[in-house]
C-alpha cells in the first residue's frame, strides 16, 4: 500500500451525488427493502480517473490489473483469426480485416479489470457512496475480501492519508509489516490489523519480495561503486566504477518504466534511499525518483 494523491473530483459526480444519495441512506438507515439500482461510480469516468492516480495499481495489494476485451470484442477477436487463418484475402477482406483490428485496438472493447472499491462500505456509511475520497482502486481480490466488513473503532490505513502509509515497511518476505517504532502503539497495531490480509494476500507477497531482490541487487551496486569512486580506490576487479554507475541505472530505469506494481517499485527506491541518503545524490541526477513516480 502506498499514498496516493488524489485527483480533483469530477463535477458529473456532484450532481449524482445530490440526485441518489438519500436512497441510499433511506436503503440502509431506515430499512427500505427495495435497493437504489443506480452505480455513477461504475461508469467509464470514474474508473479511468481512478486508474489514472493508482497508476492502474490495487489501492490495497499493489498489483497491476490491466484490461481484458469485452464480450464483443471477443466477438471481433474470433473475427480477425479466422479472417488470418485464410491462405488468401480479397481485397474487401483485407480491407475489413484492418477494420477490425483497428477497432480491438480501441478502449470501447476493453474493459478495466480493477473494481472501484467504497473505503467506507455501503452499509455503514450510506451517506458516503457518491463521495469521492471514499472511492479507491482496487484488484477483485482484495474488494472480495474486504467486503462490507469495516471497524470504526480502529478502520483500516488508507491510501489517501500519507500518515497512514508512512507506518509500513517493505520485508525481505515482501509481505508489508508495521516499522517497530509503531509496533508500540495500540491504536495503529489495530489499524494494521484490520489491512494486514489485503495488502499481503495471496502470492503478493512473493512477487514483491523477488521485484524488491531485482531493484536491491542495482542499488547496492550503485552503493558499492559509489564508495569506490569516492575512496578512489582503483582495481581491475571493480572494472570502471563510473560506467557500472550508468549501466544500474539504465536497468533501474527500464524496471520503472516497464508497466506492473509501479508504485512498490517506487515504494522499494524510497525505502532504500533512506537507508543509504549518500547515494541520493546519484539517483537524483539519473532521474529515477521523478521516473518511478511516473505522473
Amino acid at each position: 500500500m502506498h499514498h496516493v494523491q488524489q485527483s480533483e473530483e469530477p463535477k458529473s459526480l456532484i450532481n449524482y451525488r445530490d440526485k441518489y444519495t438519500k436512497k441510499w441512506i433511506d436503503h440502509y438507515s431506515k430499512k427500505i427493502e427495495e435497493k437504489p439500482k443506480d452505480g455513477f461510480w461504475t461508469k467509464e469516468l470514474i474508473r479511468e480517473l481512478l486508474i489514472k492516480d493508482f497508476k492502474d495499481n490495487c489501492a490495497y495489494c499493489g498489483t497491476d490489473m490491466g484490461r481484458a476485451l469485452s464480450t464483443k470484442g471477443e466477438e471481433i477477436q474470433d473475427e480477425v483469426e479466422e479472417l488470418e487463418s485464410k491462405a488468401h484475402l480479397s481485397k474487401q477482406e483485407q480491407q475489413t480485416l484492418e477494420d477490425k483490428k483497428g477497432q480491438l485496438s480501441s478502449s470501447k472493447f476493453l474493459l478495466p479489470l480493477g473494481q472501484v472499491d467504497h473505503f467506507k462500505p455501503k452499509n455503514q456509511f450510506p451517506d458516503l457512496v457518491y463521495v469521492w475520497s471514499n472511492y479507491v482502486w482496487s484488484c477483485k481480490d482484495c474488494n472480495k475480501l474486504k467486503g462490507e466488513k469495516f471497524n470504526t473503532a480502529a478502520p483500516p490505513l488508507n491510501p489517501y492519508f500519507p500518515g497512514d502509509t508512512e507506518y509500513l515497511e517493505l520485508r525481505e518476505s515482501g509481505n508489508y509489516e508495521l516499522k517497530g517504532k509503531y509496533k508500540k502503539e495500540p491504536r495503529i497495531k489495530r489499524r494494521f490489523k484490520e489491512t494486514r490480509s489485503l495488502i499481503n494476500i495471496g502470492n503478493r507477497p512473493e512477487y514483491r519480495a523477488s521485484l524488491r531482490s531485482e531493484i536491491e541487487d542495482c542499488l547496492n551496486e550503485i552503493a558499492i561503486n559509489q564508495r569506490i569512486l569516492v575512496s578512489k580506490l582503483t582495481n581491475s576487479y571493480f572494472g570502471d566504477p563510473e560506467k557500472n554507475i550508468q549501466n544500474c541505472c539504465k536497468k533501474l530505469e527500464r524496471s520503472f518504466r516497464k508497466k506492473g506494481f509501479l508504485r512498490t517499485k517506487r515504494f522499494i527506491l524510497l525505502q532504500w534511499s533512506r537507508k543509504h541518503p549518500h547515494c541520493k545524490k546519484i539517483l537524483k541526477k539519473a532521474n529515477l525518483f521523478s521516473i518511478s513516480r511516473q505522473d
